[in-house]
């Protein structure tokens, strides 16, 4: 707010004022002007809007009481909490509210906040509305008594279906309260209730509310809503991992068959029937989630036993992933280089399925950091008779990821050498061809084959980063900073199309492949608190799968904790692309991490 002379002022506000306005014989920047006018059906309206914009922490008791006076105004209202809602109400007013302490200023405002929320008319759309950010305010006063109205009103039966806002903003306030036994238990029992009985979403804005607390308090209940109410597993999975180390040694006992509570939810359900694997593919993946380095013995000892089928496709009935799939994603979301040579023995062995076993490869490609394994990696792709084409593809891709020295590149460079050699074979029999649907033909073969080349182009790209750095850390971080030309340029990329000048996407590919070994290579070998984070920081809003994977990967590694910088720009990036449904995934594994970090606190 600018300010004009403190003489001038009152007199350039009262010239526009009508003869009827009292307040132009007093200074219309005091509170004290407007206060008086709030009891005027007349003047009512212009007095709240000046108190608005003077900010002044002293109008709210006034105000609530026109609130009453006025049929519960939710112009009134909303003042209330703004003012209320104010970190200093002297930041740049000075000479406004110069008695005014430190905010907020919620003391005065609760009693109204209780009133908006518990006596609502369901079937006026206004009133739930102000119900609703009323109960969102009490939630930010953090004010004790609010806690049993809050209960209260989140448990209540509304006559309307509409009333169900009101319940989800309650739930959502609660979450503001997580030292306090009496909403941690109201969240608990909602989020446990039976989604037959009552309606799905308030179990999942317990859940989130739940989230917000970071109560360990709530880690038992959070368990069991794992297994009794699947629908919500991403909301569960959201406060389970921010309530932190407080849950590994739960989600622990849980993986071995020794958690009571949740072994009868199995025998409820009949997980050993229709999902025998469940009960370990959830825990897992939660132990993966929470970065528990403490679990990757137990959970590397589940795969040497048999895979057992985790979920069944409710369309079509068919069996989904196995509890095996998890272990793997946890160990490799753990970054557990220590089980590197288990997950190795595990990808060769003759029992390990068909299915994971390219999964398997691809997870001990990002913990791995020996070569002991490139020559079986190489035999899996190398060999143009190898019909498994996704066991083909995950080898190539794990051997670029562990190369380190130069002759290793020969088993890449010698299929790129034969895709150009057979590119250039189809050139020139298309020259010679005179029927314009054979020539056709010769040259779409021709594209296919430097398309391939270009693949392992940018896997060979990937080794040569390996080559170039090996165990350099430092080497790694500065090969962050080089734009798409530079990696070219570095790594003496060729062209591998007809055109003179390469294409600015094979361009952007090179840049994410080398960059993408690179922070794996910092995740492996993780150097806490050498600032590294921050470089790291610069590429989280990356919407390549690789890059962000690699990036969320490394952060916990090596970010110091806490991490405010990191919780601020993982918000700052989910806020951003919250929208992009494209990207659902990324921003749930972000959300995740950034819940690591804010664990750590």
């Amino acid at each position: 707010m600018s300010h004009t002379h403190p003489f001038i002022r009152p007199l350039v506000l009262c010239l526009g004022m009508t003869l009827a306005t009292s307040a132009c014989s007093k200074d219309p920047y005091d509170p004290q002007t407007w206060i008086p006018q709030l009891d005027e059906p007349t003047e009512f309206q212009r007095a709240t809007t000046e108190l608005k914009q003077l900010g002044c922490p002293e109008a709210i008791l006034a105000l609530g009481k026109a609130w009453e006076k006025y049929n519960k105004s939710s112009k009134i209202l909303r003042v209330i909490i703004d003012l209320a809602d104010q970190p200093d109400a002297k930041a740049g007013q000075d000479q406004d509210c110069p008695d005014a302490p430190d905010g907020p200023y919620w003391t005065d405002a609760v009693e109204v906040l209780k009133t908006a929320v518990q006596d609502v008319d369901t079937t006026a759309q206004r009133e739930i509305e102000d119900a609703v950010v009323a109960a969102e305010a009490l939630g930010k006063s953090k004010d004790p008594s609010a806690v049993a109205v809050l209960d209260q009103v989140a448990k209540k039966i509304f006559p309307t279906r509409k009333g169900n806002q009101i319940r989800i903003a309650a739930l959502k306030a609660l979450g503001n309260f997580g030292n306090d036994p009496k909403a941690i238990k109201t969240l608990t029992t909602i989020l446990n209730g039976d989604p037959e009985k009552q309606l799905i979403f308030l179990n999942a804005a317990a859940a989130n509310a739940l989230a917000e607390t970071g109560s360990s308090e709530a880690v038992p209940q959070l368990i069991q809503a794992l297994y009794e109410v699947s629908p919500i597993y991403q909301q569960v999975r959201g406060a389970l991992t921010k309530a932190g180390k407080t849950a590994t040694p739960a989600l622990i006992k849980v993986f071995k068959g020794e958690d009571a509570a949740v072994n009868e939810l199995a025998k409820k359900y009949d997980f050993v029937k229709k999902a025998p694997g469940n009960v370990k593919f959830k825990s897992a993946g939660l132990l993966g989630d929470l970065r528990a380095s403490s679990a990757v013995g137990v959970l590397t000892a589940g795969l040497s036993q048999a895979p057992k089928v985790s979920f069944y496709d409710p369309k079509t009935n068919a069996p989904g992933p196995s509890d095996h799939n998890a272990i793997l994603d946890a160990l490799r979301n753990i970054v557990a280089t220590k089980s590197a040579g288990d997950v190795a023995t595990y990808m060769k062995a003759a029992s390990t399925k068909s299915d994971i076993r390219p999964l398997a490869v691809d997870v001990y490609s990002m913990i791995g950091t020996g070569t002991s394994e490139l020559e079986w990696l190489a035999t899996k792709f190398v060999d143009a008779t190898n019909q498994d084409q996704r066991l083909r593809g995950a080898s190539a891709l794990g051997y670029a990821r562990l190369v380190n020295a130069k002759p290793q590149l020969s088993a890449l460079q010698s299929i790129i050498t034969k895709q150009v050699e057979a590119a250039n074979a189809e050139d020139r029999k298309a020259g010679q061809l005179t029927d314009a649907a054979a020539k056709e033909k010769a040259e779409k073969r021709a594209n296919d084959y430097r398309g391939f080349a270009r693949e392992y182009e940018q896997h060979k790209t990937r080794a040569q980063v390996g080559v170039a750095c090996k165990t350099d850390v430092n080497c790694y971080v500065e090969l962050l900073s080089l734009d798409a030309e530079a990696i070219v340029k570095k790594f003496s990329i060729p062209n591998h199309r007809r055109a003179k000048k390469m294409k600015k996407q094979d361009m952007a590919n090179y840049r994410l492949a080398a960059f993408e070994r690179a922070l794996l290579e910092i995740a492996k070998r993780g150097q806490p608190g050498k600032g590294i984070h921050k470089k790291l920081l610069e590429h989280v809003p990356a919407t390549d799968r690789f890059i962000r994977q690699g990036v969320l990967l490394a952060l916990p590694k090596v970010a110091p904790t806490p991490c405010v910088e990191c919780i601020e720009t993982l918000d700052e990036v989910i806020e951003k692309q919250k929208d992009q449904t494209t990207l659902d995934f990324l921003t749930k594994d972000t959300k995740i991490v950034r819940n690591y970090f804010y664990s750590q606190k």
